[in-house]
């Protein structure tokens, strides 16, 4: 039954990637979904403890971390001489794409590998995540924020150890809003107003992405939240996306790029080096850009703002994301897999300090982390202060969707950016979609699963 349903999930699952990798015209994409928690006592496990076992490691390409997880791997390999850990990478598109999905597919998936918050549930939903109970104590859990472990645990389990905190923020540049004697904008007005004023033939006012996908509704969330909105209610049983909250998000969005024309209609994910380049003011982006926007572009002045709320009364609100070690319910060494996993970033800090000293630009999930990271000179220099002290207190995690409400999210997105729809038609046309999956058989899968 588990390999037919994975079979079935990887056909979905690629569907769905080229669906929005190539284009956005075919109207709404679905997934069978087939809800199987997995157990560690359910993997059918070949794990021989008097031999060294090889485990794959995987994760997408970074050379900002490359350096730190390879002496971490030799490092592990060295403290455990049963245990061979193999460290692969891939290019960003390929491992967010189908490189992954299809390789676990074909059984020929890493043991460990990388899972961000775009594809947690539709992955654990199809039982290729093996819950890490046993392994990821309580004790080791204590050192972590509690909505940090709240996002990788679902019921009664927990798949996941996160390792680091992606937050959103408003990039600009510092310079041309000191020539132009600009503030970052307050409120939505004043965001329409200055990417106005900032706008030339040469230059956009704003940058926001536009590839349909994860990433463009994890930039899109926050907006939503501001306005009061959610996605679902809290019982998972009714779209609320269409309430006024989410009319009024995506209408925004609309307007920046179609009644106000400051955006441009050709995001992408590069906007940093736009906004370095000159080719734009502002962009909607995150702590993740500023390393290697001061690498890159060592003369522009990158400027950190706060999200600006609906009005200035309102509150603003980011939301952060990031990746969590996941082990593969399929591996055939589930404990030499669980163990890696977890030693990774969830036992010593000193491995989770590596990973976010220069060149990294993240927050960390645990606290003793978090208490060493601000006495680092480092963190000290403009503007990671900007994301510790103002925007990181006022954040909420990236949160987790099945496959089906993520494409009616991105459908809406896409209707006011490309599709002549208003706000409040994207909003309807996404709760129909939403609420009849939630009616459905999957629907009570879901309910079921978040117990």
């Amino acid at each position: 039954m588990k390999k037919l349903s994975i079979i079935l999930f990887v056909t979905v699952f690629v569907v769905f990637t080229l669906f929005f990798g190539v284009s956005c015209k075919d109207g709404t994409v679905s997934e069978e979904t087939t809800t199987e928690e997995v157990t560690t006592e359910e993997v059918t496990t070949e794990e021989v403890t008097t031999e060294e076992v090889t485990i794959k490691f995987w994760k997408y390409q970074d050379e900002n971390e490359q350096e730190t997880l390879e002496a971490l791997v030799a490092k592990f390999n060295e403290e455990n001489k049963d245990i061979n850990v193999v460290f692969e990478t891939f290019p960003w598109e390929q491992y967010t794409g189908e490189k992954l999905i299809t390789a676990i597919a074909g059984g020929e998936g890493p043991d460990v590998y990388w899972l961000s918050a775009g594809d947690f549930l539709k992955f654990v939903m199809n039982g290729l995540v093996l819950p890490l109970n046993d392994t990821f104590t309580k004790d080791l859990q204590a050192d972590f924020l509690e909505q940090s472990l709240k996002a990788v645990t679902i019921g009664e389990f927990i798949y996941g150890v996160p390792h680091e905190m992606g937050v959103q923020s408003l990039i600009y540049d510092k310079k041309l809003f000191e020539q132009e004697g600009l503030n970052p904008p307050g409120d939505w007005d004043e965001l329409i107003q200055v990417a106005l004023k900032l706008k030339t033939d040469t230059r956009w006012g704003i940058t926001l992405p536009t590839d349909p996908g994860v990433f463009e509704n994890f930039i899109w969330y926050p907006w939503l939240w501001m306005a009061g909105g959610e996605v679902v209610d809290s019982s998972w049983t009714k779209a609320t996306i269409n309430d006024s909250g989410g009319a009024q998000a995506l209408q925004l969005w609309g307007d920046l790029v179609n009644k106000y024309e400051v955006a441009s209609p050709k995001g992408g994910t590069a906007f940093a080096d736009d906004i370095a380049t000159g080719h734009s003011a502002m962009a909607m982006l995150g702590h993740w850009v500023v390393d290697n926007s001061k690498a890159n572009y060592p003369d522009f002045e990158i400027g950190v703002a706060q999200l600006p709320p609906p009005t200035k009364s309102g509150k603003s609100i980011a939301a952060y994301g990031g990746w969590w070690s996941v082990v593969n319910s399929q591996t055939k060494y589930p404990e030499a897999a669980k163990k890696f996993a977890v030693w990774l970033f969830g036992q010593d800090p000193q491995n989770c300090i590596d990973l976010l000293t220069p060149p990294g630009t993240y927050l960390s999930p645990r606290k003793s982390v978090m208490d060493e990271v601000v006495n680092i000179d480092y963190y000290k220099e403009w503007p990671h202060p900007v994301y510790i002290e103002e925007i990181w207190p006022n954040t909420r995690p990236e949160p987790a969707y099945p496959a089906e409400i993520v494409v009616a999210i991105t459908e809406a997105i896409q209707e006011v950016l490309f599709g002549g729809s208003t706000g409040q038609e994207a909003a309807d046309n996404a709760a129909e979609k939403i609420n009849s999956f939630l009616s459905g058989p999957d629907g009570d899968k879901v309910r079921e699963l978040l117990k």
